[in-house]
């Protein structure tokens, strides 16, 4: 699953899932999240 997130400060997030992982979150719109994920595991792709 592919899930497509905004920071506060207008950021965009692309964050990629397992269904399994997703089904055991209550997600709504505007719901406040917190992310944390190995470096190994983060892929930036951007600006500077």
């Amino acid at each position: 699953m592919t899930l497509f997130l905004e920071a506060e400060d207008g950021s965009e997030l692309k964050v990629q899932l397992q269904e399994r992982e997703l089904s055991k979150m209550d997600l709504k719109s505007a719901t406040t999240i917190y992310l944390s994920w190995a470096d190994e595991h983060g892929h930036y792709i951007g600006v500077d």
